[in-house]
């Protein structure tokens, strides 16, 4: 199966302390630009199809607008996820041409829901007013830029977690949910901070499901998606196979490639292996250890389609 994303670390260090993540706690390293261009040189000869600049805090490197304009000359469709804290308003004016998607992790309407979970009392300002400058930019420069917010549900946003359908209204974007993970490397918090009881789980079911009902337009996903996140919460099994193993290179500032979103695995390093190991793209799909949305759903940004998926929802 073909490779078609990069997700691509500029930097471990993050400027929030979100309660899901211990990432933040990292030393910042710091990587010169030619280091990244010369990695994107890489990937662009190895047909990959998109980049995406990711984890921890992508704006925290400072050449990162020079990188967007680069991997567009290549080519690349370029995608960012991001806290939308640090965003420098000129810096980005000149480079939103370049940028085919930008994602932003706002987890509520509300502001102290928000901040709660980031665990900043800036975060929620900064983040909106960066949302309402890309948004005015995208149309003053009349560019095709996709905008998402996209929202982790928890326990402390999930009876107020629809509120982000008035930002997305506002600043006309598209709404992505995500379950909070509670197995990964990066979190050693409290599980009880995060997970829900029978109860909430409940009430979460009814919301999701009446949201998607009523404001699927403003969603990014299905209504299988949004079952997938209902049956997470509840603890059920899962049974569809992940699809980031064989369609995703994850790579950290070290040129290093991740075996997937929640490991810590380095399979090979690529400066080492001067390329991506062929022998390696085809991994064992028979993963069932996270629910992100992005390992079991379509993705759209690349146009990859889920063609495992064995799980009957009729039987739901």
């Amino acid at each position: 199966m073909e490779r078609y994303r990069a997700y691509l670390q500029l930097t471990k260090a993050c400027n929030a302390q979100c309660k899901m993540c211990d990432f933040w706690k990292n030393e910042k390293e710091v990587f010169e630009r030619d280091h990244f261009f010369r990695l994107i040189d890489l990937l662009v000869s190895e047909w990959i199809k998109g980049i995406t600049f990711w984890w921890w805090e992508p704006f925290l490197y400072e050449h990162i607008y020079d990188l967007i304009k680069y991997a567009k000359q290549k080519d690349l469709n370029t995608e960012i996820i991001t806290n939308g804290t640090v965003i420098d308003k000129e810096k980005i004016k000149d480079s939103i041409e370049y940028i085919d998607e930008i994602l932003f992790s706002i987890d509520s309407w509300i502001e102290s829901v928000h901040n709660k979970i980031r665990w900043k009392s800036f975060i929620y300002k900064k983040a909106v007013s960066n949302l309402a400058h890309i948004s005015e930019l995208r149309k003053t420069l009349n560019t095709k830029l996709q905008i998402i917010i996209d929202t982790t549900l928890q326990k402390d946003n999930f009876d107020t977690f629809e509120t982000v359908l008035d930002l997305a209204k506002e600043y006309n974007t598209k709404i992505n949910f995500d379950p909070v993970q509670l197995i990964w490397y990066w979190n050693n918090r409290e599980k009880n901070w995060l997970t829900l009881s029978e109860d909430e789980s409940f009430i979460l079911e009814k919301r999701l499901l009446n949201f998607w009902k009523k404001n699927s337009f403003y969603l990014l996903q299905s209504k299988d998606s949004i079952k997938r996140i209902i049956r997470y919460f509840k603890g059920y099994k899962i049974e569809d196979y992940c699809t980031s193993l064989n369609k995703d290179v994850l790579i950290d500032p070290s040129w290093d490639v991740l075996k997937c979103w929640g490991s810590s695995e380095v399979v090979y390093n690529i400066f080492e292996n001067k390329g991506i190991k062929k022998d390696k793209l085809k991994m064992d799909q028979s993963c069932y250890s996270c629910w992100f949305t992005h390992v079991r759903d379509d993705d759209y940004f690349t146009g990859y389609s889920v063609t495992n998926d064995v799980f009957e929802w009729n039987t739901y």
